[in-house]
C-alpha cells in the first residue's frame, strides 16, 4: 500500500497473529484483570498434570498508567489490585516447589522497592532548585515528559 508517497507493507490479522500457531492454547482479549486471574486458576487447574509454559498478563495496570500517569491515584489503585491477584496465584500453586515461590516474591519485592526509590529520587530531584527551570523548557518538547527530562 502506498499513502503520500510511502510505501507500507499491509500484514493480515492483529498483534501475535503468527504466534498463536506455535502455541497449543492461546487467549486474548480477555481485557479485564478479574476475568484474566479467573481463567488463569482454571487452567492451571486443568494442567496441573502436564509440563506446560505460561504466560499471563495483567493489563489493566498498565492501561491505567497510560490513561492517568504514573503517580495517578487511579494507576496505584490498579496495582495494588493488580498485587492482589500475583499473590492469589502464588498462592495456590501447590506444586511450585518453594524455592521458586520465594524468587518469585523476592523479584516482586525488589520491583516495589525500586519503584519507591524511583519516586523518592524523582521528588527530591522535583525539589532542586538548579534544574527546575530547565526542566520545565524540555518538557515543552512534544514526546519529552518529567522522567526523559529529569535525567
Amino acid at each position: 500500500m502506498e499513502e503520500h508517497g510511502i510505501q507500507y507493507r499491509i500484514i493480515p490479522g492483529k498483534p501475535y497473529y503468527y504466534t498463536k500457531d506455535g502455541m497449543d492454547l492461546f487467549i486474548n482479549g480477555l481485557q479485564k484483570d478479574d476475568v484474566v486471574g479467573s481463567m488463569t486458576l482454571k487452567l492451571l487447574t486443568k494442567y496441573k498434570d502436564k509440563p506446560f509454559f505460561f504466560f499471563v498478563h495483567f493489563a489493566q495496570v498498565y492501561h491505567s498508567g497510560h490513561a492517568h500517569g504514573e503517580n495517578s491515584k487511579e494507576y496505584n489503585k490498579e496495582r495494588l489490585h493488580g498485587k492482589h491477584h500475583f499473590r492469589d496465584l502464588l498462592g495456590r500453586l501447590d506444586e511450585v516447589p518453594e524455592s521458586v515461590q520465594q524468587m518469585l516474591s523476592f523479584n516482586r519485592d525488589t520491583l516495589d522497592i525500586f519503584e519507591k526509590t524511583q519516586k523518592r529520587l524523582v521528588k527530591d530531584l522535583q525539589k532542586a532548585p538548579l534544574i527546575q527551570k530547565r526542566v520545565q523548557r524540555l518538557m515543552t518538547i512534544p514526546g519529552v515528559g518529567e522522567i526523559l527530562a529529569l535525567t
